[in-house]
Formats: C-alpha cells, sequence, structure tokens
C-alpha cells in the first residue's frame, strides 16, 4: 500500500508579492477610482471649452454669412470725396473726436481716392 504523501507532492503555497509590486498592488484599486472619478469630474468642462473654441473658430466666417447687408454697400452713380464723408462723419458725432483711419484704394469696397 501506498500513502498519498508518495503519490501527491506537496507544493509550497505562493509567496505574497513583497516591495514595490506589493505596493502597486495595493494602491492600484485606488488609483484606477480616482482616475475614474476625475475623468467624471473633468470631462464636461472639456467637452465645454471644445465647443466653444469650434464655435469661436468659426465666428468670422458666421458673421460674414449673418451681416452679410451690413458689411456691405450698394455701388451708387454719385461719388463724395473722402474729406466730406469725414465731415458728415464728425457732424453725426457729437463730442467726439476723429482719429485717423488707414485706408487703402487697393481695397476692395472702401471710398480712399
Amino acid at each position: 500500500m501506498t500513502s498519498t504523501a508518495d503519490v501527491h507532492p506537496v507544493v509550497d503555497p505562493p509567496r505574497p508579492p513583497s516591495g514595490r509590486r506589493a505596493t502597486w498592488a495595493a494602491l492600484r484599486p485606488l488609483v484606477v477610482r480616482l482616475h475614474f472619478y476625475a475623468g467624471i469630474l473633468i470631462a464636461p468642462f472639456l467637452l465645454v471649452a471644445a465647443a466653444t473654441g469650434l464655435l469661436y473658430a468659426a465666428s468670422f466666417q458666421i458673421e460674414n454669412v449673418v451681416y452679410r447687408h451690413e458689411l456691405t454697400a450698394p455701388v451708387s452713380q454719385v461719388t463724395v470725396p473722402l474729406g466730406e464723408q469725414v465731415a458728415a462723419a464728425c457732424g453725426a458725432c457729437t463730442g467726439g473726436s476723429w482719429r485717423r483711419w488707414p485706408c487703402s484704394p487697393s481695397w476692395p469696397g472702401t471710398t480712399c481716392p
């Protein structure tokens, strides 16, 4: 007759991890949970920042479409010299002062000489 010790050899139980592995194994669930909650907290701010940034980037193109009728004027047959235009503008503004405005005849739609 044989004993059970001869048939099934005794295996040492696995040793618990030591050093850095034990520390990381203990902290990993906490770090994963904190990372999850930080993502839940920060994600709405990132979405709002991305959406407003996209709107700001497209605002100049949208403004040209929405205010097209105010950004251009129809061409008339009568031309008024720039000095008379400045005088009319200064007369319309009470208490204001006129500052020099740069303009170039090469700019489309300007009244510069």
